[in-house]
């Protein structure tokens, strides 16, 4: 793939040279959170929507570093290796926030307007998580396309890319995906509060909500895209630190 064209651009023929993944990645994340919703499955299934969404972030990074004509059959086993390699970057984003809400949780008594000060607490961290996801991802994000390309792996050399490269990997994070997913959000959420729903997907006798699951499904497809832009960002970051000069 070559770089004459603009990174929404590139993004845009990625996306649709992957839609099998995109597909799954949107109807994978629906069925996980319905389950989690009419079960009391919950363990596992953070795993599980990183596996999916996965998928779809090794099939773009690899329209970019791969040859097409490469022996695809190995790339569904190498995707869960890819997959505990985002979890990890995940990880380091979420616990500061965990733990910072965890304390929240014990200095704050339990009555309802506390509560409310709880759900404005946590709505205030989503900014904090986004800004966490720019530095941890601009930083050591290159490690998820030095293992699809199979070259310059490990933490150490992805945090010897990421100094260089951080802030042209940051600043491109913040201004095409970023506000993507912010994008996605907003359609999630907003119908919620303009019809007062719970966000429950399913109402009585099981009966999918519209209310909640057309916005949660046109969301979820949203995402695609920046999943997408994501993986053309890092490995576009990370093919501009091979290319630097010595």
């Amino acid at each position: 793939m070559t770089f004459e064209r603009g990174i929404f651009a590139e993004g845009q023929v990625i996306l649709r040279n992957t839609v099998p993944y995109a597909a799954l990645a949107v109807v994978g994340e629906y069925a996980i959170q319905v389950i989690k919703e009419t079960t009391d499955i919950d363990a596992g299934m953070t795993v599980a929507s990183i596996v999916v969404w996965s998928f779809l972030a090794y099939a773009a990074h690899a329209e970019i570093l791969l040859p097409s004509d490469r022996d695809k059959s190995k790339d569904a086993q190498r995707t869960i290796g890819f997959a505990l390699r985002t979890f990890g970057l995940l990880l380091i984003v979420l616990v500061p926030v965990f733990v910072v809400a965890g304390y929240i949780r014990t200095v704050l008594p339990s009555d309802s307007a506390d509560d409310q000060m709880l759900f404005v607490l946590v709505a205030l961290a989503m900014p904090v998580l986004g800004i966490l996801w720019l530095l941890v991802f601009g930083l050591l994000g290159t490690i998820l396309p030095a293992f699809v390309a199979d070259r310059g792996r490990g933490l150490g050399a992805a945090l010897s890319r990421g100094r260089r490269q951080f802030f042209w990997i940051f600043g491109r994070l913040l201004v095409m995906p970023g506000l993507v997913f912010l994008f996605s959000l907003i359609v999630f959420v907003a119908p919620l509060f303009v019809f007062g729903s719970e966000g429950d997907f399913l109402g009585e006798d099981y009966v999918p909500d519209p209310v909640a699951s057309v916005p949660a499904l046109i969301a979820y497809a949203i995402q695609t895209y920046a999943v997408v832009l994501t993986a053309v960002v890092l490995s576009r970051g990370f093919l501009r630190d091979e290319n630097r000069p010595a």
